[in-house]
């Protein structure tokens, strides 16, 4: 463990499984949660949904065996992929707790959905990335000049977030909105970036090739104001940064120096870079490897092990609610 001392204390809950291993993807405003985990056939996954009320629930799928469920709104609409029937490709979908599964195409998967419903995905044998309204159906995001695009995340306003494939086995990290298009928001000095969180600021997240031997990657944080910012490491060669909420606290996972072991870590403007197992009871049997995303009451979900075997978490700061 190493990284600054974090002043937070946090509470874990364990969500549970499927029968195998969880990964939590997603988390709302009301803290409910979404991702994916193994069945008791260890090879199959199955989209979940989380809620302090039920536990884990599995959500099925479109009719196949496979499903995974990315993001979830404030409205409780869920977004992920799932095959039609067994063994075939997923396919984009919206799952409503009223309505049930949506299928938005052939091929691919929904990342993201804001509060509007809007809705980043992507679909195609190649990989095209488009935002869907109910009204608009899909709107296709263009590229940086590549053949393919991917995209992760949606802004409360509708602007996306991804990577785009611009030739010669490169990606770089895009920003689109309606206005101006698919913006190239360039590398830490490297030869790719990803972007995967985006805040109604328009602040971005993600990871970026650094120059350095076997092309390490850290963390970055981006705005329009300053560009691309590298937000180190623990000491090792690798960061990522996976989430971020209105203020501008980001998540994500950075290995140790000199191991292999990864740390789920929370960073700020003012603390910088903080492992969060130091803001957990000590002793408690949790190694926490990855924080996937946080909301805006500072909750934060990832993966990590408990007592050893694969566990997907809930962090909740020390004196809130647990909603």
């Amino acid at each position: 463990m190493t990284g600054l001392a974090i002043a937070q204390s946090y509470t874990v809950t364990d969500l549970g499984s499927l029968g195998g291993t969880p990964t939590a993807n997603a988390i709302n405003a009301s803290g409910e949660v979404v991702g994916s985990s193994k069945t008791a056939e260890s090879s199959i996954t199955h989209a979940f949904y989380w809620t302090l009320a039920t536990g884990m629930v599995d959500l099925g799928t479109l009719g196949g065996n496979v499903s995974e469920a990315f993001g979830i709104n404030s409205h409780g609409i869920i977004v992920g992929g799932s095959n039609q029937t067994e063994n075939a490709s997923t396919d984009p979908f919206i799952w409503s707790p009223t309505g049930g599964f949506l299928a938005l195409g052939i091929n691919g998967a929904d990342y993201a959905v804001n509060d509007r419903g809007q809705v980043a995905g992507v679909s195609g044998n190649n990989g095209y990335a488009f935002r869907w309204t109910r009204s608009g159906g899909k709107v296709l995001l263009g590229t940086l000049g590549g053949s393919n695009t991917s995209p992760y995340a949606i802004s409360p306003q509708g602007d996306v977030v991804g990577f785009s494939f611009i030739g010669n086995k490169t990606y770089h990290a895009f920003l689109w909105n309606q206005s101006a298009g698919m913006a190239d928001l360039g590398t830490l000095g490297g030869i790719n970036s990803y972007a995967l969180g985006i805040n109604s600021s328009a602040q971005v997240v993600g990871w970026a090739t650094v120059p350095g031997a076997n092309f390490p990657y850290h963390a970055f944080f981006w705005t329009k104001l300053t560009g691309m910012r590298d937000l180190g490491t623990f000491g090792g060669d690798y960061s990522l940064a996976l989430g971020i909420n209105d203020a501008g606290q980001v998540v994500g996972s950075a290995d140790l120096a000199g191991d292999t072991q990864d740390d789920a870590f929370l960073w700020t403007a003012g603390g910088g870079m903080q492992d969060l197992n130091a803001a957990i009871p000590q002793n408690s049997g949790w190694l926490l490897n990855s924080a996937n995303a946080i909301n805006g009451a500072g909750q934060i979900v990832g993966d990590g092990t408990y007592n050893g075997e694969p566990h997907a978490f809930l962090l909740t700061p020390a004196g809130a609610p647990l909603r």
